[in-house]
């Protein structure tokens, strides 16, 4: 008996704690301000690759809750670069890649189709400082892949 409960534990245990993930991945991003936290976190997480070197699977921990694989690619093909082993993302005053520097008000919008979320902002022109630009648009498009 003993051995039947020490075998079912684990199994128990194990979808206690896979069922109140599912739900909340489901709930996510049911609201505007659960996608601009979900954005928020996916920027620190990208910007959190340049604080220290580290291994490929810890950077791809790091980011896989917020991108796909093919996001993912892209991104760390532009901004990743070895060191002793390890790899981190500089800082750039060109990020490829990065989410925008959105402002996350009023001005942010959000348009939801389907499984799409349209994420985008106007950015106006700006020609002081060292970086410059003409008046333009910056987005994201979110998709549920996976499950997530």
């Amino acid at each position: 008996m003993i051995r039947l409960i020490s075998k079912i534990l684990p199994i128990i245990v194990a979808i206690a704690f896979i069922f109140p993930t599912i739900t909340k991945a489901e709930k996510m991003l049911s609201n505007r301000e659960d996608v601009f936290a979900f954005v928020q976190a996916a920027y620190q997480a990208q910007l959190s690759l340049g604080e220290k070197p580290r291994t490929v699977e810890e950077i791809d921990k790091i980011l896989s809750p917020y991108f796909t694989e093919e996001a993912k690619r892209i991104f760390l093909e532009e901004n990743l670069f070895s060191e002793n082993s390890l790899y981190i993302t500089y800082g750039t005053d060109f990020p490829f890649y990065y989410i925008p520097y959105f402002s996350f008000t009023d001005e942010t919008k959000l348009v939801s189709h389907e499984n799409e979320k349209y994420f985008f902002e106007f950015f106006p022109e700006m020609d002081e400082g060292p970086v410059s630009y003409e008046s333009h648009y910056e987005g994201l498009l979110l998709t549920v892949s996976d499950g997530g």
